[in-house]
């Protein structure tokens, strides 16, 4: 048994430091708008299962405006805002593109 060279020292174990972590508040929602954007221009491109981007583009513009809230992730909150205007710009193309081939079917039956 080891005796301890100074019995009326108290045995106390040093507390580990462990930083406080930042306060990102918005870091979430800017990072959901960027994961929403990046799907909804993927969807948006392929012709029926584009009919998601119209739930995912507005979701990743209503969370980037969230995500711009937080100082630490302004560019995936951009990122997420400018892939979800891109997804609905794409889904309006298509809605102008399908119309516009309604219209020229519904033209043809007249002749």
């Amino acid at each position: 048994m080891a005796s301890d060279p100074d019995p009326m020292r108290p045995s106390v174990r040093p507390v580990p430091y462990y930083p406080e972590p930042s306060s990102s508040e918005g870091s979430g929602a800017a990072t959901a708008s960027l994961v929403l954007g990046i799907l909804g221009l993927i969807c948006s491109i392929i012709p029926i299962i584009g009919l998601i981007s119209w739930l995912l583009a507005p979701a990743a513009l209503i969370t980037g405006g969230i995500g711009l809230r937080s100082p630490t992730s302004k560019g995936l909150a951009i990122g997420g805002l400018v892939t979800g205007g891109l997804a609905l710009v794409v889904c309006l193309l298509w809605l102008v593109l399908f119309s516009a081939a309604i219209a020229s079917v519904g033209s043809a039956r007249s002749f």
